[in-house]
C-alpha cells in the first residue's frame, strides 16, 4: 500500500513541487507580515504582496512583467492557499497523468498567463492580483475538454453523475465569484479559456 501511494506521487512531481512553491512563498509573507498568519487577513496585506510580486497592474503597465507569473505562487490568505493547494491537487493529480508533467507544466503556465492577461486588461486599473486559481481553472478547463470529447474516457469521471458534478462544481466556483467581490473571475475566466 505505502508503495502504491510513493508509486503515485511520483507520478505527479509538477502538482506537488508547484503546491510546495506556493506553500514556502506563503511562509516567506508570514515571515515578513505576520498578518498572514490569520485564516482570513484582517489587515490589507497588498503592500507586502506588492512588494513579493504580485500583479498590480500599474506596475505591469510600467514595465513589470514577471508579476504576471509571479502573482499565481502568491496568495492573501491562509484560506486562499488552502482551498488552492487542495483544488490543485485534486485537478492536478488527474491532468498531469493524463498529459505527462511536461506537458502539464506548459498547461499550468499558459493558462496562470491567460488569467494574468485577463486581470490585467478587465479589472480596476489599481488592482492587486495572487494566487493560482487562474491556472487552476485552466486546468479545469483542459479536464472538461477530456470529458466533452471523452478524451481518455476510462480514466477520468466516466459515469454521467461525475461529469455533472464536475461541470455543476465549476459553474459554483463561477458564482463564488460573483458573490465575493475579493475573488478575481476575470482570472478565473481568461485561465479556464487559455487552458480549455
Amino acid at each position: 500500500m505505502f508503495q502504491s501511494y510513493l508509486r503515485s506521487i511520483q507520478e505527479i512531481p509538477v502538482t506537488l513541487g508547484l503546491i510546495v512553491i506556493h506553500s514556502v512563498l506563503y511562509l516567506l509573507l508570514m515571515n515578513a507580515d505576520p498578518s498572514f498568519a490569520s485564516l482570513w487577513m484582517v489587515s490589507d496585506g497588498s503592500e507586502t504582496l506588492k512588494q513579493f510580486g504580485a500583479q498590480y497592474n500599474p506596475a505591469v503597465w510600467e514595465g513589470e512583467y514577471y508579476r504576471l507569473f509571479f502573482c499565481a505562487f502568491l496568495h492573501g490568505n491562509l484560506v486562499h492557499l488552502i482551498l488552492n493547494n487542495l483544488g490543485l491537487y485534486v485537478l492536478g493529480r488527474l491532468v498531469e497523468r493524463l498529459l505527462g508533467s511536461k506537458y502539464f507544466f506548459m498547461l499550468y503556465l499558459i493558462s496562470l498567463y491567460g488569467g494574468s492577461v485577463a486581470s490585467l486588461l478587465w479589472t480596476s486599473p489599481l488592482a492587486v492580483s495572487v494566487g493560482a486559481s487562474g491556472a487552476i481553472y485552466g486546468i479545469a478547463g483542459a479536464l472538461m475538454i477530456f470529458l466533452i470529447f471523452d478524451l481518455e474516457g476510462d480514466f477520468v469521471m466516466t459515469s454521467a453523475g461525475g461529469r455533472l458534478f464536475f461541470f455543476v462544481l465549476i459553474a459554483f466556483n463561477f458564482a463564488l465569484g460573483e458573490w465575493f467581490e475579493v475573488i478575481n473571475d476575470t482570472a478565473h475566466i481568461g485561465g479556464f479559456v487559455a487552458g480549455a
